[in-house]
């Protein structure tokens, strides 16, 4: 049922408004949010889906974030909150040197995007 499809198309629906960083909860959220996580404590299947999506994807941090310096590789496999997307959160927050779009739903887009290419490439050869 998750895929990179599902994922696509459940944050292109969302009013772009509505994607924001740094909020679990309330009518304004970001991507994990919206997944219906309400603490970074508490993931569901559809954020370890998430997770699980964004494996491939290579980012690194651009030194906004409290938890990466500078050029600092994220990766979700290090942290201490399996199923809870790491590389997702540092995306929609702006933390991420390779998506530096101007909202969150643009950026999420992106990234989706980037691992789907990458996917489709996998097939392709």
């Amino acid at each position: 049922m998750y895929n990179v499809d599902y994922f696509i198309d459940f944050f292109t629906k969302i009013p772009e408004e509505n994607i924001v960083g740094l909020h679990l909860r309330g009518e304004k959220k970001c991507v994990n949010g919206w997944l219906g996580v309400e603490h970074i404590h508490e993931p569901n299947e559809a954020s370890a889906a998430l997770q699980k999506v964004f494996e491939g994807l290579s980012i690194t941090s651009n030194g906004r974030s409290w938890s990466y310096s500078k050029g600092e590789k994220v990766e979700d496999e290090l942290t201490d909150f399996p199923g809870y997307s790491f590389k997702a959160a540092h995306i929609n927050n702006g933390y991420a040197n390779e998506y530096p779009q101007p909202t969150p739903k643009q950026r999420i887009l992106a990234a989706l995007q980037d691992i789907k290419k990458q996917q489709e490439s996998l097939v392709a050869a």
